[in-house]
């Protein structure tokens, strides 16, 4: 897993420090403010997204943090095994009010993660269920999937932006923005699809750590499949 994330990651920076390379020798701009300009915009990205992502759930949505004693105490349990056996703090719960099933985590790093549970996969998931599906999102943490996809993440976004600003810059005498922002667009894309592929992976690695960790991937299976119909059927009566 690591192997292949450093690869993937690797190449979409290369791709990125080519293309923007490209650009500033065509536009005669300085390179040190570019290479500055793209530092700053990535650590500002990462260091800022959880606390954005945490007033979006408190504002535009039903949420609270729950303390470990207010969890189904299975749950509790296998977080804690997790923890404990990996070194790790326990991260921070919330609860989302959707009947929705859904789960999910962010943040940055293992020490500072945010698992978010809705109601509803509470509700509609059998124990042993929740469990697997909570075991997906614990393997998350401990592969530092939040850190790895965000700075993956990052390489698309930068192309897409540059293709934004450069079609609209307006110039009428050999205008090199129209062309750069061809360049960015196809590559916008390409590491888009990249990304895509190394998500795939990561969820393939939180699903096999899962099983490991429940020792019942059956289980896992019965609640992805539940989840599926679950968001088909609110979807629908919607």
């Amino acid at each position: 897993l690591a192997l292949r994330s450093a690869v993937v990651i690797g190449s979409l920076y290369a791709v990125l420090m080519a293309f923007t390379a490209l650009a500033v020798w065509k536009l005669k701009l300085p390179v040190d403010f570019v290479f500055i300009g793209a530092a700053i915009q990535v650590v500002l990205t990462f260091i800022l997204s959880p606390w954005i992502m945490d007033l979006s759930l408190r504002w535009f949505h039903q949420f609270h943090w729950a303390n470990p004693e207010d969890l189904p105490p299975h749950v509790r349990q296998l977080i804690n095994t997790v923890c404990q056996a990996r070194g790790i703090s326990f991260p921070s719960v919330g609860i989302l009010e959707d009947g929705n099933p859904n789960a999910f985590t962010y943040g940055h790093v293992p020490g500072n993660a945010r698992l978010v549970l809705t109601q509803g996969v509470i509700d509609m998931l059998e124990p042993a269920e929740l469990d697997a599906v909570v075991g997906h999102e614990m393997g998350h943490v401990v592969h530092w999937d939040m850190l790895v996809m965000t700075v993956a993440a990052l390489v698309p976004l930068i192309l897409y932006t540059i293709y934004k600003v450069c079609i609209r810059i307006k110039s009428k005498k050999n205008n090199p923005f129209p062309l750069i922002a061809v360049a960015a667009f196809v590559l916008y894309y390409i590491t888009e699809y990249t990304v895509l592929f190394l998500s795939r992976t990561r969820e393939l690695y939180a699903d096999r750590f899962s099983g490991e960790l429940t020792h019942d991937p059956n289980s896992l299976a019965s609640a992805l499949v539940k989840i599926a119909y679950g968001l088909a059927g609110h979807r629908t009566e919607g």
